[in-house]
């Protein structure tokens, strides 16, 4: 008797430990699974191999929340979208009246009607109309960006002819300013595919950063990247090709700027500068055009130099003469 009770224990006790090691390696392979459909495939159910129903009622409780959540998340990215559409429109629409008003005011300084008693703050009126309409065109900018609806078509584009253009057409401001400028780039003609539109954006909103923050001194730069050297990125992880072009900008700042490197990319981001009106949007602009483009914009400040670097990876073609 005591021989069969101890066997049928023996044998409940067997029966507990397979089905305890069983309800492990299921959970070990349900945890698997649940966190392959958040990593990698959110439309792959949770299945389980050992049919209990504790388990089984566990998995389709999770698949119906994760359905939920995707269909939450979808919805959510729509209502982003149409939020984008919606916000690009009203900028695009803001900038008519404001233009309007603007050629009123014009009009009526043209037929006499602003005295010189006046002078003083329609000059203001207008200089605040100006900055207004330049808000709007960034804001828009930005907008329809973030909408998806500015289709960027890239073409084999000179750089060397499309920078140096530009600088000319930045000089009078640099001259005017005093500031002491170094340019390095190539006589030979350089292409990449890109945006001849949309590089010419990203030059003049890096030149108009430069306008408002550089002290004494502005350096521009054009070169291949060397792969050898260490100190050509400031992201570790992310070496240069040697078949990469490298465009920086640096300037210097006054030393009681405060400048976040970490947050110059973002919008609406600003540090004090000479000029007290900006948008904070043009080097948001300049990153998130880059990147629509497969460029890629780094940011570094060391004490009172602040450098941008606009990479063109694996890209380029030297015209041969």
């Amino acid at each position: 008797m005591v021989y069969i009770i101890i066997s049928l224990l023996s044998l409940l006790v067997l029966i507990l430990t397979v089905r305890l090691h069983q309800y492990k390696r299921q959970m070990k392979i349900f945890a698997e699974r649940t966190g392959a459909r958040v990593e990698f495939d959110m439309n792959a159910p949770v299945s389980v191999d050992y049919f209990s129903k504790d388990i089984i009622d566990l998995a389709n409780a999770l698949n119906a929340y994760t359905d939920k959540a995707k269909k939450y998340n979808l919805d959510l990215a729509k209502e982003q979208q149409r939020l984008k559409n919606v916000m690009a429109g009203i900028s695009h629409d803001f900038r008519t009246p404001l233009t309007a008003a603007r050629g009123y005011l014009q009009l009526l300084d043209k037929k006499g009607a602003i005295g010189e008693g006046e002078r003083k703050y329609y000059d203001i009126i207008i200089d605040k109309m100006d900055y207004l309409a330049m808000l709007s065109d960034a804001f828009f900018s930005v907008s329809k960006i973030e909408a998806g609806g500015e289709d960027i078509e890239l073409r084999r584009v000179d750089i060397t002819n499309l920078l140096t253009e530009t600088l000319l057409d930045q000089y009078p401001w640099i001259e005017e300013n005093g500031i002491r400028l170094t340019a390095d780039i190539p006589e030979q003609d350089i292409y990449v595919m890109s945006n001849e539109d949309c590089l010419m954006r990203i030059f003049n909103n890096i030149f108009s950063n430069a306008r408002k923050y550089a002290e004494t001194s502005l350096s521009i730069s054009l070169k291949q990247a060397d792969p050898e050297d260490e100190n050509n990125t400031s992201d570790k992880n992310n070496k240069y090709n040697k078949n990469d072009y490298i465009l920086t900008f640096e300037n210097d700042m006054e030393l009681r700027d405060e400048v976040d490197s970490g947050r110059v990319l973002e919008a609406f981001y600003r540090g004090s500068s000479r000029t007290s009106e900006g948008s904070g949007l043009g080097l948001y602009i300049v990153d998130q055009l880059a990147t629509r483009m497969d460029h890629k914009v780094e940011v570094e400040i060391n004490k009172n130099i602040f450098r941008l670097a606009l990479i063109f990876h694996d890209q380029y073609k030297i015209k041969q003469n």
